[in-house]
């Protein structure tokens, strides 16, 4: 923890009928207080196992026949839609939760959604999420998939995703201490590890705001602790059965959620480690509903990580063996050490655990991946497009913008200097040597920094292009590893979404994007 500035840590193991829970370090450096068993983290995308697990409970229960292969159109009915007539007419439960859908996601809720919004609303608004690949053809992952499945819950349960999984899942379960953030003041609450980032080579508090995703907390926002957590895996590794043997879910649909139902290619997703130098074999396959489906020294694997701002939490199953590793920790907010802690220690449990040979060290520990590899590095080579660049009238372009799938864009200038917000994130508009093509670099908040850096104190940067009509932008686009077109003078909630909807292409590209960016994406 000390060599990757890690501040607070929980740790769950469970191996057949014994647990082991423990905390260490700092869940409030203010105040000194220690993680211990009951500290709750933030435990991002780990949700999304729960809202499949909560979707197999109401499947367990319906008298309507609704299975995995049910069509979303035949349970959402004119509510529904997607871009084109195929997507609407044959994307399934399965589709959705094992992100084969090809659509895009969009960052609306690092943003910042307006208030006001219900998942029903923007599940109408789908229908504006554009193809990046074909239908059913490959592995995109999508936050705004899980949004979709939870409101699907909403629609198969009759209540709100929250008090559905809380009534559903966490009483039953006897997780009693687990609960859902829908308010960024619960990270300063009681027992809750307070969210930290480095800056300046210190560890400083989170930015409290960011911490609400609203309306997708079904693909992020339950926060939990050691010991719930370890009844979560003993859950799972009894197939649905509570430690008092009470079976919630039929065996059989709650079996589906761990098979792969999308492969993936090693090339793209397990980009971290290069074969064949690293010492063991640690292989994901494929992805189900809400895991990843891996081989680890030839045992099978079930796993997830989450990541919300500061917090970052991992989850390896071992179903075989009756194994389960949890942990969570409350920063730095740089993704190499916090995936360089989180992971050594996973790998030095499991060997304990699998009763294999130890590899990993604390050498190892404070460089992991290094020596069998690196992490993958992005170029911070100077922006051609900054050299010369065209000083630009600014009036021009001061103004409201908005885009039916994302929080609305405000365009203003401070003396010479162009600048941007989107609701929670905001930074300035450099000017290029091209007219109207500027570089957004974002200023705040610092976790969205760290995220976006390329160097060590480089931030990449993004195009901002503006289209003209006369002297006067009637639109932006910004190109987010994706070109998103934001109309002026027409802002989120107009009635006319059809108007909002602009333009709005992806590439490949945006997948990378993503997983720049994925220490504060869920």
């Amino acid at each position: 923890m000390k060599c990757n500035t890690v501040p607070g840590m929980t740790l769950a193991v469970v191996k057949g009928n014994e647990t082991w829970i423990k905390g260490f370090g700092m869940a409030d450096l203010d105040t000194d207080r220690r993680v211990n068993e009951g500290t709750l983290f933030v435990i991002g995308s780990l949700t999304k196992a729960f809202t499949s697990a909560l979707l197999s409970v109401l499947l367990s229960n319906n008298k309507k026949g609704i299975s995995w292969t049910s069509k979303l159109s035949d349970i959402l009915g004119d509510d529904f839609q997607f871009i084109d007539p195929t997507r609407t007419s044959q994307t399934t439960l399965r589709d959705i939760l094992s992100h084969k859908t090809g659509l895009a996601n969009t960052l609306g809720a690092l943003c910042g959604y307006p208030s006001g919004l219900t998942r029903k609303d923007m599940t109408r608004r789908l229908k504006f999420l554009p193809e990046i690949q074909p239908f059913r053809d490959t592995f995109v992952y999508n936050n705004m998939m899980y949004m979709l499945a939870g409101h699907v819950a909403e629609v198969l349960g009759g209540d709100t995703w929250e008090n559905l999984v809380k009534t559903r899942l966490f009483q039953p379960i006897g997780m009693h201490n687990t609960t859902v953030l829908t308010n960024p003041s619960q990270i300063s609450r009681g027992n809750t590890a307070k969210p930290y980032m480095k800056k300046e080579e210190k560890l400083v508090n989170g930015t409290e705001r960011l911490y609400q995703i609203f309306p997708e907390e079904p693909a992020g926002a339950i926060m939990s602790n050691g010991a719930d957590m370890a009844k979560w895996m003993k859950f799972i590794l009894n197939k649905g059965r509570t430690e008092t043997n009470l079976s919630l879910v039929e065996e059989k649909l709650f079996k589906e959620c761990f098979k792969t139902m999308n492969h993936l290619d090693p090339q793209l997703y397990d980009f971290q480690i290069k074969k064949p130098t690293f010492p063991v074999e640690d292989v994901r396959i494929g992805y189900g509903y809400g895991w990843f489906t891996s081989i680890y020294q030839g045992y099978t694997k079930f796993q997830h990580g989450g990541s919300l701002m500061t917090y970052q939490s991992l989850i390896w199953l071992f179903p075989d063996q009756n194994i389960g590793i949890f942990g969570s920790v409350n920063g730095p907010a740089t993704s190499v050490e916090s995936d360089r802690a989180l992971n050594s220690v996973f790998y030095y449990l499991s060997d304990i655990l699998l009763s294999e040979t130890v590899w990993m060290n604390e050498t190892l520990a404070c460089t992991f991946p290094k020596p069998f590899s690196s992490p993958l590095k992005r170029s911070a080579s100077i922006d051609s497009d900054l050299i010369n660049p065209v000083i630009p009238i600014l009036d021009k372009y001061v103004g409201r913008y908005g885009n039916v799938l994302m929080p609305d864009m405000e365009i203003t200038k401070n003396g010479d200097i162009l600048m941007f917000r989107c609701n929670r994130m905001a930074g300035i508009l450099h000017p290029t040597h091209v007219e109207n093509k500027f570089k957004s670099e974002v200023i705040e908040p610092w976790e969205i920094v760290l995220a976006s850096r390329v160097g060590s104190n480089q931030t990449e940067l993004t195009n901002v292009v503006f289209k003209m009509d006369g002297q006067k932008a009637i639109s932006l686009e910004w190109q987010l590893g994706y070109s998103l077109t934001f109309i002026r003078n027409k802002n989120f909630f107009d009635g006319n979404e059809t108007s909002l909807g602009g333009e709005f292409r992806f590439g490949w590209q945006v997948f990378v994007f993503i997983l720049c960016f994925k220490k504060v994406l869920i």
